[in-house]
């Protein structure tokens, strides 16, 4: 693993995306495997290297400090899929959302929720639904950082997304929230501060969008 790491905080990109591959699997595989690999500092190197590889596309800054990153053929955007998709195997489990809190992910993740590519806009969502699951103070800190509110910018433009694998980790977010505290609750069905959560799960549900898939009805129904 440390081997791993190294490589992965080392110069070369595409080796580095590689050593990606390898952490991501290591972390799928289980909750032992995800604790050697925090205990060994993971995710500092994997953050370093997903910022790494979002500046180093083609696209010009979005004025906010995140690059945002295009064409799809840019190796920029196949690296920064890679180390999202570990991220998200990493984020499983039994892994405390706080270790990502402490290393500064969440702006990171939630300014990838609107990146133009659909591939690292649904992994950095499954990291973000991953983590909503996890102890009570540390889903506190992802609804202070505005995580309800980029769920209510998500659900506003599902009618003109092409992709329906999305729809599942933004909508399972939403009912991990809901069957938590009252005041995660209350943010979700404030209809002047978010008033397309509510209104896309009643599209979702009445079948309104015509979305064939039981999978988000069933999500849609249980948030």
């Amino acid at each position: 693993v440390p081997d791993l790491l190294n490589i992965i905080s080392g110069e070369d990109l595409s080796l580095a995306e590689q050593a990606c591959w390898c952490i991501g699997n290591l972390a799928g595989d289980s909750d032992e495997f995800r604790s050697i690999l925090l205990s060994n500092g993971a995710l500092v190197p994997l953050l370093q290297f997903l910022n790494k590889s979002i500046e180093s596309s083609t696209n010009a800054n979005d004025g906010d400090g995140v690059s945002l990153a295009l064409p799809e053929d840019d190796f920029g955007v196949k690296a920064a899929q890679t180390v999202t998709w570990t991220l998200s195997n990493l984020a499983r489990g039994s892994t405390p959302a706080a270790a990502f809190i402490e290393h500064n992910a969440i702006e990171l993740l939630l300014h990838l929720t609107t990146h133009p590519d659909a591939i690292l806009k649904i992994d950095a969502w499954w990291v973000l639904t991953y983590l909503t699951i996890k102890e009570e103070e540390s889903v506190d800190s992802l609804v202070e950082a505005g995580l309800i509110d980029a769920l209510n910018v998500a659900m506003g433009t599902m009618g003109t997304m092409d992709c329906t694998d999305i729809f599942v980790p933004i909508v399972r977010s939403i009912g991990n929230l809901s069957s938590g505290p009252v005041h995660w609750i209350d943010h979700l069905v404030d209809m002047a501060r978010n008033p397309n959560i509510l209104g896309m799960l009643h599209a979702l549900t009445a079948q309104d969008l015509q979305i064939n898939n039981m999978s988000i009805i069933k999500e849609s129904l249980w948030a």
